[in-house]
């Protein structure tokens, strides 16, 4: 019913997006400090405003680590001020409507370089294959188990062997098995 009533009666947009680790809020202000540039200041800001909707940061946090980055703004061009005003304009990205706001476009804003997943050129199912292929020279060792789970019959039947006074309760007990499996099986291995 609510979502009836937002999207087909008041014609709202709906937009999914899943809430980010705020690692990538930081991981921004990082980048900001190593790579922004004269005329991008004012678009690094407006990216940080869209990576703290993304990360859901609250606004007084942003309006703070925003207004703290001012005077390193000023470094990077002294003859040309960042202001407050700069940063407040900025800030109007701090909304709902750009929480899916691509990467590729706000590394063209900010002319901050994003490096994308490396699998370097490869199809995610190549990636794969070179990964595994990896890890089992590494492992130098044939770790999986190529027969599988053992079953529950052998299971039973080793432990009768080994326990010919036991009972069907430790039996159970000791395996870790159901009642209606050992039933099964016990009467299989007299």
């Amino acid at each position: 019913p609510e979502w009836y009533e937002k999207r087909v009666i008041q014609k709202e947009r709906l937009t999914g997006h899943w809430v980010c680790k705020s690692d990538l809020y930081e991981w921004w202000k990082r980048q900001i400090r190593l790579g922004a540039t004269l005329h991008h200041r004012y678009f690094a800001i407006m990216c940080l405003a869209i990576y703290a909707v993304k990360c859901g940061i609250p606004e007084d946090q942003l309006r703070k680590d925003a207004q703290e980055l001012i005077p390193f703004m000023n470094e990077i061009s002294p003859s040309d001020p960042f202001t407050q005003t700069d940063v407040d304009s900025a800030l109007e990205c701090y909304d709902e409507r750009y929480c899916t706001f691509p990467r590729d476009d706000i590394s063209k804003l900010s002319d901050i370089q994003i490096q994308k997943n490396k699998r370097n050129g490869r199809s995610q199912a190549d990636h794969i294959k070179l990964m595994n292929f990896v890890r089992d020279e590494i492992q130098h060792s044939d770790w999986r188990n190529k027969d599988g789970r053992p079953k529950k019959e052998d299971l039973v039947r080793r432990w009768r062997e080994a326990h010919l006074e036991g009972i069907k309760a430790e039996c159970i007990r000791d395996l870790g098995i159901d009642r209606k499996t050992a039933d099964k099986y016990w009467d299989m291995n007299t």
